[in-house]
């Protein structure tokens, strides 16, 4: 019995992160790891790591139940009989190098997994904490086949529907055989240039490949060669264009379809022409994965989030991010706690101890400078808090950064 429920949650594994990109694991209860999609290389330890004693209780109280980890991480737990299923960790901002060191130190992951970390989490699609809660509402319905509802089982949390993006096309991007078309790349158009909009490269690599040998765009040219770079031309315009409405500067946008056109004119051969326009549009859905809006975060918290990042060196307070998108300290406050899942002013104290940690290591200020750079109310309280986040007070930490950076040094030469 428990080897086909086993069975069962790695097939339910692997097609869930093949739909969704969304990191999730098999674990038994004693922690033993069974399925891991993508799982970190180098490490046979569940993505949880030390957390999934937390998680497991958790899924205990209430099943399925969340975890947000201090570096703002997110992990949802979902029980099936004596196994769980592991979703995250995910993030719904971009990573930093202080949240991989914060995570391994929070997961017990070792610290040679940092460069897998990385990649993990690059390779991973940012969710906001609604879309989680969400996520896991599916897994438990699909798994335990109890449909549960949002409001009253997270009571309390974010409470947004997540919009779905609908396929145009179903499973295909072909037009019916029937039909006869010799012009079926509308549908092809509109789900990368979606695919852009969203910043998701990888889901956009695996639809080129699929796409690569069915299009028939019609004839613009007198020549396959000019017909190729036509068709070129017209792919990076609408490709910039999504790249835009996705959150990428126009400045750059321009910048780049104008470099692209400029090389596909100077080559001679139809096959680069194809090749670079792929590389092409995935750098474009790169650029906007980057910059984008995470579904499920409104424009107001976004806003708020760029707020905070882009004013770290003021004195700035929960009223001050409220002001900065015309609403009160309570909605502000409330709203940004319902889709972060975290309270703003931990995540202002969070951005200030960031800031303050690259400026130990990339810096010859002093800690009383430091402090008024950031807007601490004093060198102690900064030492404090700073030694009460991350375990080691400022000197120590400078001290060891400095020792870690001249070894580096004196290894590259």
């Amino acid at each position: 019995m428990q080897e086909e429920v086993e069975q069962k949650v790695r097939d339910f594994c692997r097609l869930f992160y093949q739909s969704t990109f969304i990191p999730v694991s098999g674990v038994r209860k004693d922690g033993t790891v069974f399925a891991a999609e993508p799982g970190i290389p180098g490490t046979s330890a569940s993505p949880a790591g030390a957390l999934f004693s937390e998680l497991s209780r958790r899924a205990k109280e209430k099943n399925p139940n969340y975890l947000v980890c201090d570096c703002f991480a997110y992990l949802g737990i979902c029980s099936v009989s004596d196994t769980f299923i592991v979703v995250g960790p995910v993030l719904s901002t971009r990573y930093s190098e202080d949240t991989i060191h914060g995570y391994l130190r929070e997961s017990g992951l070792p610290v040679s997994s940092a460069e897998a970390l990385r990649q993990f989490f690059y390779e991973s699609p940012q969710v906001s904490f609604g879309q989680l809660l969400n996520t896991l509402l599916f897994v438990h319905y699909s798994l335990n086949g109890e449909a549960l509802d949002y409001a009253s089982h997270f009571s309390g949390e974010a409470i947004s529907r997540q919009q779905r993006t609908v396929s145009l096309v179903g499973n295909g991007l072909l037009l019916e055989e029937e039909t006869k078309s010799f012009h079926n790349t509308w549908y092809f158009e509109q789900e990368y240039l979606s695919l852009i909009r969203q910043g998701q490269p990888e889901k956009l690599r695996e639809l080129i490949l699929r796409a690569s040998n069915g299009l028939r765009p019609g004839t613009t040219a007198g020549s396959a060669l000019r017909q190729t770079k036509n068709i070129f031309i017209a792919s990076i315009t609408l490709a910039t264009r999504a790249a835009i409405e996705g959150g990428v500067p126009m400045e750059t946008a321009y910048e780049l379809s104008d470099h692209y056109i400029q090389q596909a004119e100077k080559m001679q051969r139809g096959t680069d022409i194809e090749a670079l326009e792929s590389s092409a549009l995935l750098d474009f859905a790169g650029r906007a994965s980057h910059t984008k809006i995470p579904e499920g975060m409104s424009r107001e918290m976004y806003q708020v989030v760029q707020f905070v990042q882009n004013n770290i060196d003021r004195p700035i307070q929960v009223e001050d991010c409220a002001a900065a998108i015309g609403r009160s300290r309570s909605y502000t406050s409330r709203k940004f706690k319902q889709e972060m899942g975290f309270d703003l002013s931990a995540f202002i104290q969070r951005c200030r101890l960031e800031e303050a940690k690259s400026l130990l290591g990339s810096s010859d200020l002093s800690l009383s400078e430091i402090a008024e750079k950031l807007c601490f109310s004093s060198q102690s309280y900064f030492q404090n808090v700073f030694k009460k986040k991350f375990g080691l007070t400022p000197m120590q930490y400078r001290n060891q950064t400095g020792i870690s950076l001249r070894e580096e040094i004196r290894n590259s030469d």
